[in-house]
């Protein structure tokens, strides 16, 4: 009992001091040492547990040279309990196997195409995939209950909205990577899509720095080590929200959901499986657009239609949640800007 006490008020006293003079020094010597940051004392009337605010921006680089240092992974707000249906369905399911729930809509392409039109003429190639992801990400930033991940049981909120999008690492369809917009919702549709052109650039033409060190550690661990090492780097990363060049991944390398394109593969409609080691709550398949038969006032109209598919994690968005994104997603694709 007296030595329990003693680490009790040992524990408090580093609290503490650690309020008072958070440290992020990343250059620190000790080849061990984790990156401090500000411990955030939330009262009890607040209703929420005292957690560890992240004091880095994510960026797809960091300036850390030590590669035995450690920083937090993703930017999160503090933890904010949730409601009783809401902690029923994190403890009922696991990682995204089976909470998976579907639902596609079709939005009327004449005003993406005519924004198409229009980019084209000043140089910028959008795409269907590029607006939804803007989108997406507009949607997320309005209702921010929406961007976050499970650790722990608890659901927390992400700091940033950034979202993933695929794309194809060669042209024989061997090589599957992706690139990550940082702060999507704050970016134009032209620096959404001069970001994209650049990083895929780099990852087909090799230059992608941390798409070839996965794929050269990949290559190293058999097929039947590789969920146990994804497991481990994944409960790292995401479980205790470290971060470290020793894994040899970017930080938070896979955003808060993911956006793909089937559209381009002359799929128009299709549903794409969540990554479980990504934690991503969904996944947005944007299809091909097709000329299809509507109603309108009472007349039969031909319009061209954008397919939009989305799987989601049910375990943080329900049909609420998902509406809501819908809410966003249309008002924007109504109106590209």
């Amino acid at each position: 009992m007296h030595m329990e006490g003693a680490r009790m008020g040992t524990r408090k006293q580093l609290l503490e001091d650690n309020d008072h003079n958070a440290v992020s020094d990343l250059r620190s010597v000790n080849p061990l040492a984790l990156t401090k940051n500000k411990l955030t004392i939330i009262h009890s009337n607040q209703n929420v547990d005292p957690v560890y605010e992240a004091s880095q921006s994510t960026e797809d680089q960091t300036t850390n040279t030590n590669p035995f240092s450690f920083s937090k992974n993703i930017a999160l707000q503090p933890y904010q309990t949730i409601s009783a249906w809401r902690k029923l369905a994190v403890g009922s399911w696991q990682t995204p196997r089976d909470p998976s729930i579907y639902g596609f809509v079709d939005f009327d392409a004449r005003p993406l195409l005519q924004k198409q039109e229009e980019l084209r003429k000043k140089g910028f190639y959008v795409t269907p995939t590029t607006i939804a992801a803007k989108a997406v990400a507009l949607a997320l930033a309005e209702y921010p209950v929406l961007n976050g991940y499970i650790r722990w049981g608890r659901i927390y909120q992400r700091k940033n909205v950034d979202i993933f999008l695929t794309v194809a690492a060669d042209d024989k369809g061997r090589e599957l990577s992706g690139v990550v917009i940082r702060n999507c919702d704050k970016k134009s549709l032209e620096e959404i899509c001069t970001e994209i052109k650049a990083k895929a650039t780099q990852v087909k033409e090799g230059k992608d720095q941390n798409f070839n060190k996965i794929k050269g550690i990949s290559r190293l661990i058999p097929g039947w080590l590789m969920w146990p090492v994804l497991s481990f780097v994944h409960f790292i990363l995401y479980n205790f929200n470290l971060w470290t060049p020793l894994l040899g991944l970017p930080k938070d390398g896979f955003g808060s959901g993911m956006v793909t394109s089937i559209g381009m593969l002359g799929i128009e409609r299709g549903f794409a499986p969540l990554m479980p080691h990504s934690r991503n709550p969904f996944i947005i398949a944007v299809g091909k657009i097709t000329d299809q038969v509507r109603a309108e006032n009472g007349q039969v109209v031909i319009r061209p239609m954008l397919p939009v598919c989305a799987t989601f994690d049910h375990r943080l968005i329900d049909g609420v949640g998902a509406g809501r994104m819908l809410e966003v997603a249309k008002r924007y694709f109504d109106n590209p800007s």
